[in-house]
């Protein structure tokens, strides 16, 4: 029999310096768009502790579920992916939008990340994070790319036009009695 004693581990360790008692939450769990669709969400941070917090940073990440997929840039994806809350009293909630523009296709995870400001310069705090939201991004054909869908249907609408007037106008000459 083979027994393995398993003592304070920096596992463990980690999980008591967490801090308890914020909590974030997303008002979405999925969705599927086109590319180039913007995508509109609210989270909410919350204070279940019973003092106030300190500052606390409210970041969002966008990872791609497909290892062998492009690597994902935020920036590109996002004109605000960090918001700042003062502090939240004990209790207290405090509510963020945010949008995300789709810019390429395929299957996307988005988490939101609360920090902590830390107590100093020395000093360090524990992320709590998100659920994430599973982001579908189907790819969008435009019906009138480069916007040449006016000439395409316009010219030969025109061209027949004129084709039309001019037999017309051949016609009544001949009619007439004209050469």
């Amino acid at each position: 029999c083979f027994m393995v004693s398993l003592g304070t581990s920096p596992a463990v360790a980690f999980e008591e310096e967490q801090v308890e008692g914020l909590q974030v939450s997303i008002d979405m769990a999925y969705t599927v768009v086109k590319t180039t669709d913007k995508v509109e969400f609210n989270t909410l941070v919350k204070n279940n502790r019973a003092e106030e917090s300190p500052h606390l940073i409210v970041a969002m990440n966008i990872i791609n579920l497909n290892a062998k997929g492009d690597v994902v840039d935020p920036e590109d994806w996002s004109p605000q992916r960090t918001q700042y809350i003062e502090s939240l009293a004990a209790g207290q909630s405090a509510s963020q939008r945010w949008i995300i523009n789709s810019i390429l296709e395929g299957d996307y995870m988005v988490y939101m990340v609360v920090i902590p400001a830390p107590d100093g310069p020395q000093a360090t705090s524990h992320p709590v994070a998100s659920s994430g939201i599973h982001l579908t991004v189907t790819p969008f054909t435009k019906l009138n790319p480069r916007g040449v869908l006016p000439y395409a249907i316009g010219g030969p609408i025109v061209l027949l036009l004129g084709m039309f007037l001019l037999y017309r106008l051949r016609r009544r000459t001949i009619d007439t009695g004209g050469s």
